[in-house]
């Protein structure tokens, strides 16, 4: 390729240094901001006349340096601002920095690339119309805060491509394009490639004859290496081929950016632009409008997320895993309730809450069509555990929503109202309509799912002392149902202080969901005067106790002279015993064991008045992660491990949410 890099005089205007080009507010999380920015762009690009997904794929490789596109020129201009940063009267200690880390990266025998291009697209129509200044190409090349895509795009700023520049060490990308339009009934192809770095400004020596020194823009092209081409910035009239494996040709219409000296992370970029992916376009996944590979030169292994592959790659810890796993459950729960709001036209939206008391978010994650990229999460108050994904749909409420965005698509913001074509009046209504909406749906949630009501009687309370001897007030006290109390049979019962039993006993799961306990009476049968402790409470609790017990270990009980094994209370962390559909006696038991056991025997009862506790018919119960076998109230497993997390499917004999006590015992 007959190429050169050029850097134009400023004309005596802007001098660029180290924070001016814009790419700072994508610095911080650079790769997250890269993959929301990437994706955005390329479902914007989705070709109409194709069927199918759009494909966005992520290849890393690595040349040697001498490969890169017309690097003795562009090596000759870093080391002119290189050697400017060392020798102004006045150095300003970050453009040195800057200067320095290129150097170094041009001075290494490899280069290391990150490949992206996208299939079903139309690529970037334009590169051979470089006078047209209203097409993708030139917003996307030549533009700063320019968006030519459409009041229905996903982007809105025009500056998102700062992303791509905040991954290269040398703020550098090259654009390769192979772009396909119908004109006049005909199917009108270009191809074209360019490349474009944000750097510094550099000050050429004042001449004889010169008011002032010249300087340049700091943003260069990598174009046709003829007097036009430097003239113009034209670009080359022919694809890049940078990546050897790849052949834009044979797979048809599309976009191929080049980040040269990429720097994410080696040992977790693909995790964290796997997690961002699915976090940001969950909707769009799912619905099979997108799938997203991650490959690699020196190595056979493709990471594809795609709707059949969401779930294996949520599973695992880490908090952005659990933010993807939550919205995953979301997008895929029979449980999940769908609530339209269309009291106005235009105005659309489609609300998914699942409840879910373990691992619910309490947020509601905001998509606005037609990219389905996630915008904004925000929490809202609910009585019970939630995730929520929103998904905004009307055209008029998108557009005017769109127009106060930021740059990076993380907020809307009524302070943008200034740059915005539509009156302030109309915005605040568009936000305050989403706002209502949201908060009026979550604060229902889960207090009032079903119009069916029904009054509580005494049945599965203690009896010891009879309600029908307490007055009013005292049995409100003891959370003793009244004649005076309607409860709803959807009612959250972590959240209604007229269930909660007076006092607690054993290994309870109190209304946050958490377990405060000491461990049971426990000792070994036999004769002696030994006295025994027992481990620390369930779930890091009050604390064991001392028991006097009979500890000889020849104690024989039987006529078969089987020796008689100590069982001990196995302390749990974490437990929780979310509901999962209370009417039909569906709850879950989660917990966390702090010692290895076997022979495991886990007790579920419902805590009554003054701490006692009622055994509850456990009608099945299973389990993914081991067998489960069930005696009437208990749940019986061969085997736990010290620190791994056993989640137990309940479907007991209650059909509604008391407070409950786990205990869990085994042998060591």
């Amino acid at each position: 390729m007959n190429a050169v890099w050029n850097f134009p005089i400023s004309n005596y205007s802007t001098n660029q240094g180290t924070s001016g080009s814009g790419i700072d507010q994508f610095s911080n999380y650079s790769v997250n901001n890269l993959a929301r920015e990437i994706i955005q762009n390329s479902l914007d690009a989705k070709d109409p006349s194709k069927e199918g997904p759009v494909v966005v794929e992520f290849h890393e490789f690595t040349t040697p340096t001498s490969s890169f596109p017309a690097d003795e020129s562009f090596s000759e201009y870093v080391m002119k601002i290189y050697n400017q940063s060392r020798t102004k009267s006045n150095p300003d200690r970050r453009e040195i920095e800057f200067a320095d880390r290129i150097v170094r990266a041009m001075r290494t025998n490899k280069i290391r690339w990150l490949r992206i291009s996208d299939f079903n697209t139309t690529g970037l129509v334009g590169v051979n119309n470089i006078d047209d200044q209203e097409t993708p190409w030139f917003a996307f090349i030549n533009g700063s805060g320019k968006n030519q895509k459409g009041e229905m795009s996903g982007g809105s700023k025009g500056l998102g491509k700062n992303a791509i520049f905040a991954n290269s060490t040398a703020q550098t990308m090259l654009v390769s394009t192979y772009a396909g339009h119908v004109k006049n009934g005909k199917i009108i192809e270009e191809i074209g490639n360019i490349g474009v770095a944000k750097l510094l400004s550099y000050t050429y020596p004042l001449e004889n004859g010169q008011l002032r020194r010249a300087w340049t823009e700091g943003i260069g092209f990598c174009v046709q290496n003829t007097e036009k081409g430097k003239e113009y910035n034209i670009p080359n009239e022919e694809l890049l081929e940078i990546d050897p494996e790849f052949d834009r040709m044979e797979m048809g219409f599309g976009t191929d950016i080049y980040i040269p000296f990429f720097n994410g992370d080696k040992d977790d970029w693909c995790d964290i632009l796997t997690n961002e992916t699915i976090i940001s376009f969950i909707p769009a996944i799912m619905d099979g409008e997108l799938i997203v590979r991650i490959t690699f030169d020196d190595t056979n292994s493709v990471i594809q997320i795609d709707k059949n592959t969401v779930k294996q790659h949520v599973a695992g810890a880490g908090k952005n895993k659990e933010v993807a796993k939550a919205l995953y459950q979301v997008m895929t729960s029979p449980n999940t309730k769908t609530i339209v709001y269309d009291n106005k036209k235009g105005y659309e939206m489609t609300l998914l809450l699942l409840q879910d008391n373990l691992r619910g978010l309490g947020r509601v994650y905001q998509y606005r069509l037609p990219t389905k990229m996630k915008i904004r999460d925000e929490a809202k108050e609910c009585s019970v555990g939630y995730t929520g994904i929103l998904l905004v749909q009307g055209k008029e409420l998108c557009v005017r929503l769109k127009s106060i965005e930021d740059a990076t698509h993380s907020m809307w913001n009524i302070r943008r109202a200034k740059d915005s074509i539509y009156p302030k009046n109309e915005l605040e209504n568009a936000l305050s309509i989403v706002s209502r909406f949201l908060e009026k749906e979550c604060s229902n949630f889960g207090a009032i799912n079903s119009d069916e009501t029904r009054y509580f009687d005494v049945d599965g309370w203690n009896k010891e002392e009879d309600p029908s001897s307490l007055g009013v007030e005292e049995q409100k006290e003891y959370g003793l149902p009244t004649d005076e109390i309607v409860c709803n049979t959807k009612d959250d019962p972590q959240k209604n202080p007229r269930r909660r039993p007076f006092k607690k006993k054993g290994n309870v799961i109190d209304k946050d969901g958490q377990a405060e306990t000491t461990d049971l009476d426990i000792g070994i049968p036999g004769v002696g005067e030994d006295v025994m402790t027992h481990p620390t409470g369930h779930n890091e609790g009050d604390g064991g106790e001392y028991h006097e017990g009979k500890a000889d270990e020849n104690y024989k009980p039987d006529d078969e002279g089987k020796m008689v094994l100590a069982r001990k209370s196995i302390a749990t962390s974490d437990a929780k015993m979310p509901s999962v559909n209370p009417n039909e006696g569906l709850f879950d038991l989660v917990f966390t064991p702090k010692m290895t056991g076997v022979e495991i025997e886990i007790e579920v009862l419902k805590s009554g008045i003054n701490g006692e506790s009622d055994k509850v018919e456990i009608v099945s119960a299973t389990s993914d992660d081991a067998k489960v076998k069930v005696k009437y109230n208990k749940i019986c497993l061969d085997r736990i491990e010290k620190g791994e997390t056993y989640r137990i499917h309940l479907k007991i004999s209650e059909h509604s949410n008391y407070i409950w006590e786990v205990n869990v015992s085994g042998k060591e």
